[in-house]
């Protein structure tokens, strides 16, 4: 965990990609915060996801690892 308002929960990069997971529970929704982060990071190149479900990670992940 990041610990900073609006970043994503996880930082991490696979294969020289830098890579951001924010994860959501239930029903949750992005902050304002968290829009303006991700929308940042992803026009850095980063690869972000927000996740619902293990489900959701899993192929947030092979996604990024086949690229």
């Amino acid at each position: 965990r990041t610990g900073t308002l609006g970043t994503p929960d996880f930082l991490f990069a696979i294969n020289g990609q830098a890579c951001a997971l924010e994860v959501k529970f239930g029903q949750g929704r992005l902050r304002e915060d968290q829009e303006r982060a991700i929308a940042a990071m992803r026009a850095n190149g980063w690869r972000v996801a927000v996740v619902h479900s293990f489900e959701e990670y899993v192929a947030f992940l092979k996604e990024v690892d086949a690229a």
